[in-house]
């Protein structure tokens, strides 16, 4: 089994109806978001339909590979890494990665701008406005839960699924949940690092496959990820697509909405090339990525000053992005 597990407006449903060109790959739908979102349901039957999808393959055809390819994985529940690798201990993990603003932006078109309609629904008004929140709980907590939903109004059944005296299964898992983490920061779930990080912990870099969008059209990388998923390579053509494009015209962004968010998301940068480097990642990195640009203090102060005007106080924000 493999799982395409982030990130959202990445190109991970590009990538994945491009390895469907491969007859090695089963044809399932793409996206189940069972293990962050239909597994915390009520529905009780869900455990063993979502994993017969993999033992019935099997029991089929062994040489076929099933893909899941929910972009929420990487960040939308702390737990995932955990449970995946309760449940599928040698699966392979596929991180499509883009440049952090650009895929906040898209993200913004496609998801946000419908729900925050007579606010000012541009996307640099958005930014300054969630630039406010994120410090709000960047001073609260790890940058790591300021990129993925807290687990409240978790259905308490599902705690069967885990051993009660696990220090990681708490009330503070379960509950723990400010104001700004129960509304979504979108912009967080570009802290690539904070929510890559446990995977690697928990899988090793030898289960771990790592693409950047601007790849998915290097045949020499699409063959080495076949061959990582345990498949012969063969050539993929490039697929572009719509899904979840939004409706409304795109405004181009501002230059200080992109010097800001350049500023906001290099600390997870620096902390992103590190958490690679250290696993062995040896391809040259994206432009946007490799230029290892210093934030410095005056650009930490000048975003925290936008953050006190939510917070109301004065606030050591957590730039480090563990």
């Amino acid at each position: 089994s493999a799982f395409i597990v982030g990130y959202p407006k990445s190109g991970t449903t590009s990538l994945y109806e491009m390895l469907e060109q491969n007859r090695g790959i089963a044809r399932f739908p793409k996206e189940t978001h069972f293990l962050t979102r239909t597994i915390w349901s009520n529905r009780r039957d869900t455990m063993g339909s979502y994993l017969s999808r993999y033992s019935t393959l099997e029991r089929t055809n062994g040489t076929q590979v099933a893909i899941d390819g929910s972009p929420t994985y990487a960040w939308e529940r702390s737990i995932v890494p955990r449970t995946m690798k309760e449940l599928f201990p040698n699966a392979k993990i596929i991180f499509v990665i883009q440049e952090p603003g650009k895929r906040a932006e898209s993200d913004f078109y496609a998801f946000t701008q419908k729900l925050i309609k007579g606010r000012g629904n541009s996307f640099d008004e958005y930014v300054v406005r969630e630039i406010e929140r994120i410090n709000g709980c960047l001073c609260r907590n790890g940058a790591a839960d300021c990129g993925n939903v807290a687990m409240k109004n978790v259905n308490p059944q599902n705690r069967e699924l885990f051993p009660s005296n696990d220090p990681e299964i708490t009330e503070k898992l379960f509950y723990k949940c400010s104001t700004e983490m129960s509304r979504m920061l979108r912009l967080g779930i570009s802290f690539y690092s904070s929510s890559m990080r446990r995977f690697f912990e928990l899988f090793g870099r030898e289960q771990i496959f790592v693409i950047f969008t601007q790849e998915l059209s290097n045949q020499t990388i699409l063959s080495e990820l076949q061959e990582f998923i345990g498949l012969k390579p063969v050539k993929l053509g490039r697929v572009e697509t719509n899904v979840n494009q939004g409706r409304a015209k795109k405004v181009a962004m501002e230059v200080q909405t992109r010097i800001t968010l350049n500023k906001l998301f290099e600390p997870h940068n620096a902390a992103l090339r590190e958490l690679l480097r250290s696993n062995g990642f040896t391809r040259k990195f994206p432009e946007w990525l490799g230029r290892g640009e210093v934030v410095g203090k005056e650009a930490e102060k000048e975003i925290e000053e936008i953050g006190k005007r939510r917070v109301g106080k004065e606030c050591r924000s957590r730039w480090s992005p563990y």
